[in-house]
């Protein structure tokens, strides 16, 4: 809008201004008084203007007009041109009219404005912000006044990198998980893994994660992410490396090599593998596993005869592969158990039992001595078997073997000792002072127990047990003969016996033992009745003052002689044979004549024609009887 503005004309009563442009379109207002305004005029345009006054019935035009400008047009088709590597934006339009020069803005999100100020129709806005949305407009300067803005334009700049980049399996089978902290101006993001064999995964996501799948097993990958937007994507941003689970291991196999308690299990080395662990599992579900950072390992621990299954998993310290497809296996059988061995002494053999018998397979058992001789017996039917002849004195290690035509299995061993060797060289002596017997013998393999049996012919033989090579036994009858038989004794087993030994005890002693009393000089003479065995006799005469006497005779009587007189003599008699003498019999006492009466005197007295006499007293004596001779006179 345009106000003009004129002097009055005399006799004009109405005005009309007339604006025209360079095209010579027209506008007009009418007014009576000196002013009016012109509407609707076109910017940017040059117009000039005249007034015409108008009177009733005659008008006049000016010889002079006027010109303006009119405010410049908004600029028109605005553009921007983004350049998605540098985010320097081009900001473009059409020239207007009547303009200075141009002021082009911009305004991001946040209501920042950024200003350009050219009398190009172009501004470079290079100070932009990745991951912004912009909105641009121009207008034109003209001397006087400015245009309105221009159509606004919306640039969206390249976003910003993605930050924070993480990329992990989560122990998923064929799964990479990439997050990372999401970008300002991103409309997407695009992941891409490239593993060691040069085979690229990716993955698009508007969030802020994303998975890639079909990624094989036991690869390390290096992983970009790309944040993109409608226009621009961001250069690839490196994260950290992945890795996946690693791969399973192959060719799994299980040997047992006829153990009874464990299993060795191998495989083929698996990608991405750190170390492997193999499980063995039975049907109770009892596990069992061991650890390798090679190709194989043992799992110890299992049980005999068990079927089990087993497989490999790898790890890597974070993740577990999948288990390897699985194998079975059987350890070897369980040995027989409670081993018994029972010897039959009389019959010198053994009968070897056991227990966990099976229906099928070979039972064997073995008895070795401590030289290493051997001795076998075979079973397929029982569970039990015999072994003949043994020799006499040996300590056997038994043992049963179970065959079940792959593999043996042993028996923990026991021990048996074979029927004893009988005592050799027995020898016997009888103490001549106490009458017990000695038997002594040898023995080529020692045992643990001996008996000697002691008997003669009736009543009770005697026994006597020892565990040395020799024995004593008393309370022998005397006069008696012994036959005497020695058996070593291993547990309950006697040995056979050994040779008779005859041996004779000490003479009994003699009974009715008699003595008769004799007047000094005549010896004393003492009987008896003779004893068994006895080949000869001593008797013994001990006065109580301790003077002995004896006689020796291998009759049943005989005489002392130079006993002292006045004296009590004990007598007793004891039996002899060639290497002993036996106990004495029972004692008799018998007195010897008394001594004769020593210093005798003789006193006369005269007065009454009588004679004392005395004497000093004589052992044994009881009474006195004097004598007197009368001596003829001369």
């Amino acid at each position: 809008m345009v106000t003009v503005t004129w002097d009055l004309v005399f006799g004009a009563n109405l005005y009309r201004a007339i604006a025209v442009d360079g095209t010579g379109a027209a506008l007009n207002c009418t007014s009576s008084t000196t002013n009016c305004q012109i509407t609707r005029l076109n910017c940017g345009e040059k117009y000039h203007v005249r007034v015409t006054a108008i009177s009733d019935d005659c008008e006049s035009t000016s010889n002079v007009n006027s010109l303006f400008e009119t405010v410049p047009c908004a600029p028109a088709n605005p553009k921007t041109i983004h350049d998605c590597s540098s985010n320097v934006i081009v900001f473009n339009w059409q020239p207007t009219n009547n303009t200075f020069y141009y002021v082009a803005t911009a305004v991001d999100g946040t209501g920042k404005v950024i200003e350009c100020r050219t009398p190009d129709t172009m501004c470079f806005f290079t100070n932009t912000g990745c991951g912004q949305f912009y909105k641009y407009s121009v207008y034109a300067v003209s001397s006087e006044c400015n245009s309105d803005d221009s159509v606004p334009v919306f640039v969206r700049t390249s976003p910003c990198l993605p930050t924070n980049i993480k990329t992990a399996a989560e122990c998923h089978s064929d799964m990479l998980i990439t997050t990372w902290d999401s970008a300002a101006g991103a409309l997407s993001y695009t992941v891409e893994a490239q593993g060691n064999t040069g085979e690229t995964y990716n993955c698009t996501s508007s969030s802020n994660s994303c998975a890639v799948t079909g990624v094989p097993c036991g690869e390390h990958l290096s992983v970009w992410i790309v944040a993109s937007n409608d226009n621009c994507s961001t250069d690839k941003v490196l994260g950290e490396t992945a890795q996946t689970i690693p791969c399973s291991p192959t060719n799994v196999s299980a040997s047992v090599n006829c153990s009874q308690d464990s299993a060795r299990i191998d495989w083929k080395s698996s990608i991405g593998v750190i170390f492997y662990i193999a499980v063995a599992q039975d049907s109770d579900g009892n596990s069992h596993s061991c650890n390798s950072m090679g190709t194989d390992c043992l799992i110890e621990g299992l049980k005999c005869g068990q079927n089990y299954t087993a497989n490999v998993i790898g790890t890597n310290l974070k993740c577990n592969s999948t288990a390897s497809m699985e194998v079975t296996f059987m350890t070897a059988p369980c040995p027989p158990t409670h081993i018994e061995a029972f010897r039959d002494c009389d019959a010198n053999h053994a009968v070897i039992v056991w227990q966990n018998h099976q229906p099928t397979g070979l039972y064997k058992a073995t008895i070795v001595d401590q030289s290493g001789g051997q001795l076998t017996c075979i079973s397929n039917t029982v569970n039990n078997c015999k072994i003949t002849s043994l020799p006499c004195g040996r300590r056997y290690s038994v043992t049963v073997t179970y065959n079940d035509g792959k593999c043996p299995s042993t028996s923990a061993p026991i021990s048996m000792d074979s029927v004893p060797c009988g005592p050799e060289d027995v020898q016997t002596s009888v103490a001549c002072v106490t009458g017990e017997l000695m038997v002594t013998w040898n023995m080529s393999v020692p045992v643990e127990n001996y008996t000697t049996v002691i008997s003669r012919g009736m009543g009770q033989p005697l026994h006597c047990n020892s565990t040395e090579t020799q024995c004593t036994m008393g309370g022998l009858v005397c006069g008696s003969s012994y036959v005497v038989v020695v058996f070593s004794v291993t547990g309950t087993c006697f040995s056979l016996p050994s040779t008779e030994v005859t041996v004779q005890t000490l003479p009994c002693p003699p009974t009715n033992i008699t003595a008769v009393h004799t007047c000094s000089p005549d010896p004393v003479p003492v009987s008896w009745v003779a004893s068994n065995s006895a080949k000869y006799y001593t008797a013994v005469a001990m006065s109580s003052t301790g003077h002995r006497s004896e006689c020796t005779t291998n009759k049943t009587s005989c005489s002392f002689s130079g006993l002292l007189c006045g004296e009590v003599y004990t007598i007793g008699v004891a039996g002899a044979d060639d290497n002993c003498t036996g106990q004495q019999s029972d004692t008799v006492s018998v007195y010897t004549a008394p001594c004769s009466p020593q210093s005798l005197t003789a006193v006369t007295d005269c007065s009454t024609n009588s004679l004392l006499a005395s004497w000093n007293a004589s052992l044994g004596a009881t009474s006195y009887r004097v004598t007197d001779h009368v001596t003829p006179s001369m």
